[in-house]
């Protein structure tokens, strides 16, 4: 069975709902972006802390066991995963362009005269288009987002791997003894004998 013709005014207040959705989906997309934005700004500053302290840490009191340890390896791919999971941040926040609806010069010169349901009608497909282009932006940002997790996980637990290692081999140099014994011959030069040897703990 057909569906009578709507009227005029019910073609209106359906075109007012249309809209009224499109525009709220509109808005969640802006605020999706600046909620994505905000996990990627922290998140660098969370990884950035945790770089500076390994690198502090790093430079200044296990620097020259690194260069002796055959696991630094460890230490120093853990801290590449946590500059990529920086760079995945960066690439979030970066700067896009975005086409923002009503364009308001367009309003101006070409809506001013317009019908009202024309109006509605002309900015409803547009709305659309830049949702769609603003989803699939969103949704690239937080798959980078997602990585940047991942690398900053597998990071810190290359990172703890090396410090487990580190500490359970023993690499810290263990302490020695010196013994020496010294004689003077008739011409007065000194000559030293001694050995070396490691303490054991």
């Amino acid at each position: 069975m057909a569906l009578p013709p709507l009227t005029p005014d019910e073609e209106t207040r359906r075109d007012e709902l249309v809209f009224d959705l499109i525009k709220r989906r509109y808005d969640s997309e802006l605020d999706r972006i600046k909620t994505l934005d905000n996990k990627a700004g922290s998140l660098i500053g969370l990884v950035s802390v945790v770089i500076g302290l390994l690198v502090g840490v790093g430079t200044f009191t296990i620097l020259d066991k690194l260069s002796k340890s055959g696991f630094s390896v460890l230490f120093f791919i853990g801290l590449g995963f946590l500059l990529l999971s920086i760079i995945m941040c960066l690439a979030v926040i970066k700067v896009r362009k975005f086409k923002f609806v009503p364009n308001a010069m367009n309003l101006k010169n070409n809506y001013l005269k317009s019908r009202y349901r024309s109006v509605i009608r002309s900015n409803l497909g547009t709305m659309a288009k830049t949702i769609d282009e603003m989803e699939k932006t969103n949704n690239n940002k937080g798959k980078l987002i997602d990585w940047s997790w991942y690398f900053l996980v597998i990071g810190l637990a290359l990172i703890l791997i090396f410090v487990i290692v580190f500490t359970a081999t023993g690499t810290i140099s263990k302490p020695v003894s010196i013994n020496a014994t010294g004689k003077i011959d008739s011409a007065g030069n000194i000559h030293l004998m001694g050995t070396i040897s490691s303490l054991k703990s």
